[in-house]
C-alpha cells in the first residue's frame, strides 16, 4: 500500500495544491517556513481525519476559508482507492470510492499511518494520557470495533456523570443499568488495549533485545485502576469498583470515574 497523490484545497498555507508520490522512500527538502510540516500533517489528517499537531479544526483551514478538502488516491494490491475529506463548521464529511461514510470507524483504517515526531519521546516519560493516546491512534487504525467500543464506553460514562451530578435523588436501579453497560463497555476496551500491549510488546522486546546487544529484554506493563488478574475478570471487577464508591458518588456528586479510575 502507498499513497499515489494527495491534493489539498484550503488546507493551512496551501489554497490549491497537489503532490505527487513514488513508491518507496519520498524526501521533503524545502526552506524553512514553506509548508513541508503541513503536507505531511495532512497526509496524516486524511489517514485519521484530524491533525496531530491540534485540536482546533479551524487552525487548519486557511485564513479567510469556510471550509478546506484534503483528497488522495492509495494504491492497493486491489487497486487504487480514492479518500476524501471536507472539513467545515459543519463537520466532516470522509469518502471511500466517492462514496459518503456514516461513522469515522468505517473510513479509519482504510489508510494506515505511523507518525514518528520529536514529541513522541514524551511516551515514555510524559503523562499516562499520551501513551493513551498512542494506543488510541494505532489500535483504532488496526481496529475499527476499538473505536465504536470506546466512542461507546465515553458516551456512557458522560451520561453516568452528568445523572450523578444532577439527579436530585439517584435511583439505584436506573445507576445500576449504567454500572452495566459502563463495565461493558469499559472492560473491552481493555481487553483490546492488553491484545495491542501484548502484540507491541513482543515486537518492541526483540529490536530492545538486537540493539542491547542481547543483554536486555523490555516489558512493557498495562496498570488500570480497575484491578484483575486475567481478562475473564475484569468486567465483574469493573462493576465492584464502581458499585464501591456508590454512596461516595451519590454524596460528593462527583463520579469515582473523573476523579480515580482510568482505563
Amino acid at each position: 500500500m502507498w499513497i499515489q497523490k494527495i491534493a489539498l484545497k484550503n488546507y493551512r498555507n496551501y489554497l490549491n495544491n497537489e503532490l505527487e508520490f513514488s513508491p518507496g522512500l519520498n524526501v521533503f527538502i524545502g526552506k524553512n517556513a514553506q509548508g513541508k510540516t503541513n503536507f505531511l500533517e495532512a497526509i496524516y489528517f486524511l489517514s485519521l481525519t484530524r491533525s496531530h499537531r491540534t485540536r482546533l479544526d479551524k487552525e487548519l483551514i486557511h485564513f479567510q476559508e469556510k471550509e478546506l478538502r484534503v483528497s488522495g488516491n492509495l494504491q492497493r494490491s486491489t487497486g487504487v482507492v480514492p479518500l476524501e475529506i471536507d472539513l467545515s463548521s459543519k463537520g466532516r464529511v470522509t469518502k471511500i470510492n466517492h462514496l459518503k461514510q456514516a461513522k469515522l470507524s468505517d473510513y479509519i483504517g482504510v489508510m494506515t499511518v505511523v507518525l514518528f515526531a520529536p514529541e513522541d519521546l514524551q511516551l515514555i516519560k510524559g503523562a499516562p494520557s499520551l501513551r493513551r493516546k498512542f494506543i488510541d491512534i494505532d489500535l483504532g487504525q488496526i481496529k475499527p470495533v476499538y473505536l465504536s467500543d470506546l466512542s461507546n464506553y465515553n458516551h456512557v460514562l458522560k451520561q453516568r456523570n452528568t445523572y450523578l451530578k444532577t439527579a436530585e435523588k439517584v435511583d439505584i436501579d436506573f445507576l445500576a443499568v449504567l454500572d452495566e453497560q459502563l463495565a461493558d463497555f469499559g472492560s473491552r476496551v481493555m481487553e483490546h488495549r492488553l491484545d495491542f500491549i501484548a502484540n507491541l510488546e513482543k515486537e518492541a522486546d526483540r529490536y530492545h533485545y538486537t540493539i542491547s546487544d542481547s543483554v536486555e529484554h523490555l516489558k512493557i506493563h498495562y496498570l488500570s485502576s480497575v484491578p484483575f488478574d486475567k481478562k475473564s475478570d475484569i468486567k465483574e471487577q469493573f462493576l465492584k469498583t464502581l458499585e464501591k464508591n456508590h454512596k461516595r458518588d451519590i454524596f460528593k456528586k462527583i463520579p469515582v470515574l473523573v476523579r480515580t479510575v482510568m482505563i
